[in-house]
């Protein structure tokens, strides 16, 4: 179940235009298990580029697995130059043991603190 904070999707009919020209992306990928996260990246690149972004707004940043992912956000948080928006893309695959739940929560909770809003520079209003 997700936390009482989730921010809501809107449905289908009132999303609008998706409209990424403009923006600053930051896409985080994990190495690791290239079959599916090459395949996450390329899908990822392939929107933002259909939906405006233009390839010098997106940095690609390559880490080696899941358990990084967080660590790269932070790291991509304060610098001055931040993106608008981050991307963050891994696999992480149940084998016999429970590891994939332990390092699934682990990467969860780090990431959870980075996926809040915060106002919107495009027109100078906060949205």
């Amino acid at each position: 179940m997700f936390p009482a904070a989730w921010p809501r999707l809107p449905s289908e009919g009132s999303r609008g235009a998706l409209d990424a020209s403009g923006l600053r992306f930051r896409v985080l990928c994990a190495r690791w298990n290239p079959t599916i996260t090459d395949a996450l990246l390329a899908s990822a690149l392939e929107t933002l580029e259909r939906c405006g972004a233009r390839g010098s707004d997106v940095r690609v940043v390559r880490v080696p697995g899941a358990f990084e992912l967080p660590a790269a956000a932070r790291a991509a948080s304060p610098n001055p130059k931040h993106p608008d928006a981050l991307i963050v893309l891994g696999a992480i695959v149940k084998g016999e043991t429970t590891h994939h739940d332990v390092l699934g929560h682990a990467v969860a909770g780090a990431l959870w603190p980075r996926c809040r809003r915060r106002p919107a520079s495009r027109s100078g209003s906060a949205s």
